[in-house]
């Protein structure tokens, strides 16, 4: 056995290359490795090796032999790092509103639940699914299916989405499905959750600052304008008008109320609405083409009031596996509206044109998109349930638009510990754990990892509660 000697380089199997800081006693080691750099680690010598370029090399050929067996499992990752390094993380935050804004995050991860900032900064091993999302945002549009088991992390994955979506200057809409309240065998209440979570990168939430962003638009505003829509232009007349009250009944019948419609159209023509009157929105599972049409809208005029386009991201597809009958006919045909109105039809698995389309002869003409390029992203993240998966695969025909989240490995979560330290310490000014005195939980969490007793939330908590005790005292 090689006696390393302090500055050594060395790797470790689930840790990755690191420097000897000291030797200690029974051939033990300290290691700062490089995927952790704030939190090192006493490992035993034996499990270490030197760290060289043959190290290197052997790393690569057992990557290019996965490579050609054609292995569906990750590849060996690269000895030299982590794909998700720790050391990304960044300088410690001084100023007092981010340190607010950090403890708000940990205050969410203490209960459990996804903080509404800085997911990025926790998140590891997912470089290559945020690849995978990568052309969406260069391209502003696509739909792609997000599978993963129970506990793998989708949930976590759309939340940092739709964080990477709002710093690229996208709207958003992020929402779980639900067999009742949010059915995807109802296009309308589905449609009515998009609108009441669409989320803009300066704040603000629903319609309104996006209409009230394109209000000074003629284009937008006049029905007879280059980009009109026969539902949203009516909404910019009336906050042209400045009439509260048709104002309130116009945003109403826009995000879904009951609104009577006769005295609604009425009103429009007194305040001197020329367009095409306004139809009712009606919860009938048949009008998908409809409702596909105004999220499309949306969509555009969300470009043209400034955005790079909308991204919507839905959780928990898998639930349609509770839908039987015409009610899972109805969620399959909702789900390739939505598939239809955001990626190109040779991509697709049916023809768009041949879905169905319900209502009046009004409704039936309605075009299945607002244009042709429209820059609307679509995601759904779920679980390979039967049900689900038989109506997925009716959908797309391009394998590589499916992303597979694999669990994170033990490595990964050793990772994510040092992610959680180095942002506790951000949020909580002149606190600095004692790598000492955090050296038992750290070789009790490890065995727990190894294990596989502990998935990625639950490192996360008991990491948090441990700092907090280091902090607060018993």
């Amino acid at each position: 056995m090689a006696a390393f000697p302090v500055g050594a380089r060395v790797t470790h199997s689930d840790f990755g290359p690191g420097t000897v800081l000291a030797r200690r006693f029974l051939h033990k080691l300290r290691v700062r490795f490089d995927d952790a750099p704030e939190l090192p680690r006493t490992v035993r010598e034996e499990e270490v090796e030197a760290f060289t370029d043959a190290t290197l090399e052997e790393s690569a050929l057992g990557e290019e032999k996965a490579s050609v067996t054609g292995a569906k499992r990750k590849k060996t990752r690269d000895p030299r790092g982590p794909r998700t390094r720790a050391r990304s993380v960044g300088p410690a935050l001084p100023n007092a509103t981010e340190r607010a804004d950090l403890r708000q995050t940990i205050e969410a991860l203490r209960m459990g639940v996804v903080p509404a900032h800085n997911v990025d900064r926790y998140t590891v091993g997912r470089q290559d699914e945020c690849a995978a999302v990568d052309p969406l945002f260069q391209g502003g549009m696509g739909f792609r299916l997000v599978w993963g088991e129970y506990g793998v992390g989708k949930t976590h994955f759309l939340d940092l989405l739709e964080q990477l979506a709002l710093g690229r200057n996208f709207v958003t809409a992020r929402l779980a499905v639900d067999p009742r309240e949010v059915s995807l065998a109802h296009p309308k209440r589905l449609y009515q959750a998009v609108v009441r979570q669409l989320r803009y990168p300066a704040g603000g939430r629903g319609l309104d600052p996006l209409m009230h962003g394109l209000v000074d638009s003629v284009e937008h505003r006049d029905p007879k304008g280059s980009r009109s829509s026969r539902f949203f232009s009516p909404y910019l007349h009336a906050l042209e008008w400045h009439n509260e009250k048709v104002q309130t009944d116009v945003r109403d019948w826009l995000m879904g109320g009951d609104v009577e419609m006769l005295a609604l159209n009425a009103r429009m023509r007194r305040i001197d609405w020329r367009g095409e009157r306004l139809l009712t929105l009606s919860d009938f599972r048949t009008h998908g083409r409809m409702y596909g049409h105004m999220l499309g809208t949306l969509a555009s005029w969300s470009k043209d009031a400034g955005y790079a386009g909308l991204m919507l991201l839905f959780d928990e597809i898998e639930r349609i596996d509770a839908l039987t009958g015409a009610d899972l006919r109805k969620a399959a045909e909702v789900m390739k509206y939505l598939a239809a109105i955001s990626e190109s039809e040779d991509h697709l698995a049916f023809d768009p044109e041949r879905l169905y389309r319900g209502g009046h002869a009004v409704h039936r003409s309605i075009p299945l998109r607002f244009e042709d390029e429209q820059p609307l992203s679509v995601l759904f993240a779920i679980t390979p349930l039967p049900e689900a998966q038989g109506v997925l695969n009716g959908i797309l025909q391009d394998p590589s638009f499916v992303i597979a989240l694999q669990p994170l490995t033990a490595r990964d979560l050793h990772a994510l510990v040092a992610r959680i330290v180095a942002l506790y310490r951000d949020a909580y000014e002149g606190f600095e754990p004692s790598a000492e005195s955090f050296e038992s939980f750290i070789a009790e969490l490890d065995d727990l990892i190894d294990a596989h007793e502990l998935n990625p939330r639950a490192v996360v908590r008991e990491t948090v509660f441990v700092l907090d005790r280091m902090r607060l005292g018993p």
